[in-house]
């Protein structure tokens, strides 16, 4: 049974803008505890491992899609979220 993730993409929660400024905190807290929940997290963890070891295979990842970048994993232009249901109560609110 595989686990449901979400993808949210990068410039749309973790950009801002001038008009935007009222949303500036929240968005850098939610950035913040994902960065963290993702450092925490076994399996970003072990992608992020992989990824910096070159790996060309990883078993139930295509490591082709995923990218480590700003201390977030990336899969397709997207941020992973980890499984954590308050972080992800946080960002769709």
């Amino acid at each position: 049974m595989q686990k449901e993730k979400i993808l949210l993409r990068k410039e749309k929660y973790f950009h801002t803008s001038i008009q935007e400024v009222e949303t500036m905190e929240f968005k850098e807290n939610n950035e913040e505890e994902v960065r963290d929940k993702s450092a925490n997290n076994k399996g970003i963890q072990a992608i992020r491992k992989a990824l910096e070891k070159a790996d060309k295979e990883m078993k139930n990842v295509a490591l082709e899609l995923c990218q480590w970048e700003d201390g977030y994993h990336w899969h397709q232009g997207k941020i992973w979220i980890p499984n954590n249901k308050g972080i992800r109560t946080n960002l769709i609110q």
